[in-house]
């Protein structure tokens, strides 16, 4: 088969089939309106003593392997009623049931992988599961039961009515996945960078019992303590290197969050666009935090490099510097 013909049958069966549900569909829409009701309460049977089967395999491989001779008996009922076949079958029936499959299903041959599994349940010996040994026992149960399984899957108890309420659910969750993904992508793309992110950082000196990483006030992190402490001195500061003149719409100072959030003010905000002089543009003396921080809008003011100043005698720690703006 060339290539795109394997492609065109995988979009099927993954897509159209699997998805979509479009062989089901079909599948249900072909039974018999008159036999639906008998198809899926003799479905529903098999289904049952199938359940009820693999419950009690592990410590009753017998009674599992009488149970899946029941759900057989019981699926190959709703085939037939699927066909409009009139046929009854009672308990113990297997031999005349799978007797039948073959004309039931002319064109989904069962597979050879359960030959074992078709001799073993069609047996009229009723104690033919009693007569194995624990190990093939045990073998013999899982083949029947991977049979059983089988015969399941060649039913569609569904209705057409439930199989389209479901793929137009599948549609309507892919749908709200898909716009998740287009407002998130929108909110990346649009929403405005912070260009202070990873850029270098001094500051006028390092509180003893400092435990701030390097690079900590422009990690990204609001959270953790503090991105830089300095000691308690006569002019501390912290700054930010930006590495390029920006026209700032806005500069985010995030405190400390471990504590002792007052103790560094009051502070001021200088900008400078050559690292060496700056300006004073912004005062704090009112405490803020990580979830509040202290916001300056910048209106475009020119800087290459952010200060935040603390007063004398005391220190400054903060959490995060961030700046937003363009070349």
């Amino acid at each position: 088969m060339s290539a795109p013909g394997i492609l065109q049958r995988a979009y099927r069966a993954a897509v159209r089939d699997a998805f979509l549900l479009e062989r089901a569909e079909s599948t249900a829409a072909s039974y018999p309106a008159s036999a639906r009701e008998r198809m899926r309460d003799l479905y529903q049977m098999g289904l049952r003593r199938m359940n009820a089967a693999r419950d009690v395999t592990e410590g009753q491989p017998v009674a599992a392997g009488v149970l899946h001779r029941d759900a057989a008996i019981a699926f190959i009922a709703a085939i037939a009623a699927s066909r409009s076949e009139t046929v009854e079958f009672r308990a113990g029936d297997a031999r005349p049931a799978l007797g039948l499959l073959e004309s039931l299903l002319p064109d989904r041959p069962v597979p050879a992988r359960h030959d074992e599994a078709r001799r073993l349940l069609s047996s009229d010996d009723p104690l033919v599961f009693d007569h194995l040994d624990e190990r093939k026992l045990r073998r013999s149960v899982e083949g029947v039961a991977a049979f059983v399984g089988w015969l399941a899957e060649t039913i569609e108890p569904r209705s057409v009515a439930q199989i389209r309420f479901l793929r137009a659910l599948r549609l309507g969750l892919i749908g709200t996945l898909v716009l998740v993904l287009v407002v998130w992508g929108a909110f990346k793309v649009f929403s405005p960078t912070n260009i202070a992110l990873h850029k270098p950082t001094s500051q006028s000196s390092v509180h003893p019992n400092s435990t701030a990483l390097p690079g900590g006030l422009t990690d990204g992190s609001t959270r953790g303590g503090y991105g830089a402490h300095t000691a308690a001195e006569a002019n501390p500061w912290v700054r930010v290197d930006l590495q390029d003149l920006y026209k700032l719409d806005m500069v985010k100072i995030y405190n400390r969050t471990d504590g002792w959030y007052e103790d560094g003010l009051p502070f001021t905000l200088e900008l400078s666009e050559n690292g060496v002089d700056f300006e004073v543009v912004d005062h704090k003396a009112s405490n803020f935090d990580g979830s509040t921080p202290w916001v300056y809008f910048a209106n475009g003011r020119k800087a290459r490099s952010i200060l935040v100043r603390g007063t004398s005698g005391k220190f400054v720690a903060l959490s995060e510097i961030e700046a937003y703006g363009k070349k």
